[in-house]
């Protein structure tokens, strides 16, 4: 079944075809990529009612939830694998549409027309990274070409994802050093936080981490959402993981596992 993996890494690929193409030169790449306008919005996500179905799936994946998620607080969503918690991350992103009940962005359904918009203002970190065979810095600050990066937003970037000390202490190159295709010359949990890296550094008003600690070590990801934090007030969060551990500190917790079908946003 399609997901948002897909999506991201059909992007990407485009993004790589491009690259090998040496007949498009890279600041076309922002061109290409540039997304709708941002968003703005100032009170809420609410989920009323919300299922969904696949399509021939006898049973829904998700039926009934019901919450809000406050501007600039967090939610957390927990549950073993199969219970949905991509599925919903795919409906906040807009990628599906309910099959009932509906999404809210303040008082507007999040329908296809908004959709654009939407995802412009919104940082995604999935599981696996989709790195390009480039630097640090255009990997971090993906799509723009090397004049508009700005190298005090991709150090503020890397330092809130546990990312700075190991660019500049360990690498002769800093941020001109060479991922290698797919990011293969790093580990998962350096790919993990690049990834988390580039979606803090384009800023968006809300950031959705999906299994996106899930290759750090119990330390790294303890100091990684401390800093995620501090960030407390500035940007809504949704952090979906199978480790308790991982949204532990959040606003409001989802457990999919209990009992779908109930209100299970239970505010701390």
């Amino acid at each position: 079944m399609s997901s948002v993996r897909h999506v991201v890494d059909e992007v990407y690929g485009e993004f790589v075809a491009a690259e090998t193409d040496k007949s498009i030169r890279p600041e076309s790449i922002s061109d290409v990529l540039a997304p709708a306008r941002p968003l703005r919005w100032s009170d809420a996500i609410i989920l009323r009612e919300v299922g969904f179905r696949y399509p021939g799936a006898p049973l829904p994946t998700l039926y009934g939830l019901s919450f809000t998620i406050a501007k600039d607080t967090s939610l957390g969503i927990i549950g073993p694998t199969g219970s949905g918690k991509s599925t919903l991350v795919d409906l906040l992103l807009g990628l599906y549409q309910p099959t009932a009940g509906e999404i809210l962005i303040d008082d507007r359904p999040l329908a296809p027309a908004l959709v654009p918009s939407w995802q412009a203002s919104v940082g995604y970190v999935p599981q696996d990274i989709f790195l390009i065979d480039d630097t640090i810095a255009r990997n971090i600050a993906f799509g723009l070409p090397d004049n508009e990066i700005d190298p005090a937003r991709l150090r503020e970037a890397c330092a809130t994802a546990q990312l700075l000390d190991f660019v500049e202490a360990e690498l002769p190159d800093g941020f001109d050093t060479n991922v290698g295709e797919r990011g293969v010359r790093l580990s998962g949990g350096q790919r993990q936080r690049i990834g988390l890296a580039r979606a803090l550094y384009h800023r968006p008003s809300l950031l959705i981490l999906d299994e996106a600690t899930s290759a750090l070590d119990m330390a790294t990801e303890a100091k990684l959402l401390d800093a995620l934090r501090s960030l407390t007030g500035k940007l809504t969060m949704v952090v979906a993981a199978h480790r308790l551990s991982a949204v532990a500190n959040c606003d409001q917790l989802i457990d999919l596992a209990s009992d779908i079908s109930a209100v299970a946003a239970t505010a701390r």
